[in-house]
């Protein structure tokens, strides 16, 4: 041990230990750091066994807990689908309570209405007893009208039905008779409103006609002043006429069977149209004649000159 603690000076032993040595040397170290290797190497391989038994023992761990979570997740999962069936079995439980409440309650009241009911036909039947007992005594008053009871009832059934009819007959009839008053009365109303209507229209009527009564002296009256004019003016027309004549006849050389008459018609003042008409034809017979007259004058003028000079 104190040959190996000794350290020899280096430049001693480089120059004192041969090759071979040296090889020894570095071949030992060589083993010494191979066996330090090897046990490190053993004592991994150890811990590397421990550690994979610890794995193992781990896996195993992790298995049995995986499956017994397996297991308790299944068992949730049963409970809640045991928790999910209970609420929906106590749901549809409330549901068919609330049903089967309000059944009960709709019954009570159908029942305490039935039992209501009874009581009233119950009453009634006790009030009809005297009813059937004064149905017997008329029965048992005629028995050759009626052998039962229901005999009477049926007879009444058949004298209700038919006054019912009649009653039925009676308000048709009161409302036909109701349609023909207020038609009657809508028709005195209009006949008033027409009437009335009328009447304006007469008093309407009669100022128009007293307008045109008006008018009508007005118009009589201007048509005398038109006669009256119109026989002035015939008058005056006639005394022209008169007038042309005259001219005529004084104007006229010689005497014109023609002249006197007028269409084959002697000359009278009744066709003033024709008469004026023959009335011109008699200026323009002057004129020419007073023409051939002033003209024959003027020659026999100067016929006269001539033998004077």
């Amino acid at each position: 041990m104190q040959d190996k603690n000794l350290r020899i000076p280096q430049h001693i032993q480089i120059d004192s230990i041969s090759p071979a040595t040296r090889l020894l040397e570095m071949r030992k170290d060589m083993y010494e750091e191979q066996e330090v290797f090897e046990k490190k190497k053993e004592a991994f391989k150890a811990s590397e066994d421990s550690f994979k038994r610890r794995e193992n023992e781990l896996k195993d761990k992790d298995l049995k807990i995986q499956e017994s979570l397996i297991k308790f997740s299944k068992y949730l999962e049963e409970n809640e689908t045991k928790k999910d069936k209970a609420n929906e079995r106590r749901l549809i439980e409330e549901n068919e309570i609330k049903v089967k409440s309000k059944e009960i309650k709709s019954l009570d009241e159908k029942y305490n209405k039935l039992k209501d009911k009874y009581n009233r036909v119950e009453r009634k039947v006790e009030a009809m007893r005297e009813y059937e007992d004064f149905l017997q005594k008329v029965k048992d008053e005629n028995p050759d009208e009626y052998n039962e009871l229901q005999d009477i009832v049926n007879r009444y059934n058949t004298l209700y039905e038919s006054n019912q009819k009649l009653q039925a007959s009676l308000n048709k009839l009161n409302k036909k008779k109701e349609t023909i008053n207020a038609k009657m009365a809508s028709y005195i109303k209009e006949k008033k409103t027409q009437q009335m209507t009328i009447t304006n229209e007469i008093g309407g009527l009669q100022k128009y006609l007293e307008t045109m009564e008006s008018q009508k002296s007005k118009i009589q009256s201007s048509s005398e002043e038109m006669k009256q004019k119109r026989v002035q003016g015939t008058n005056e027309i006639g005394k022209i006429i008169f007038s042309i004549d005259n001219l005529y006849e004084k104007a006229k050389t010689r005497v014109d069977k023609k002249s006197e008459k007028m269409d084959g018609k002697e000359k009278t003042f009744d066709d003033l149209e024709k008469r004026g008409i023959h009335a011109l034809e008699q200026l323009e017979k002057i004129k020419t004649n007073t023409l051939f007259r002033a003209e024959l004058c003027e020659r026999l003028a100067k016929r006269k000159e001539k033998p004077a000079r």
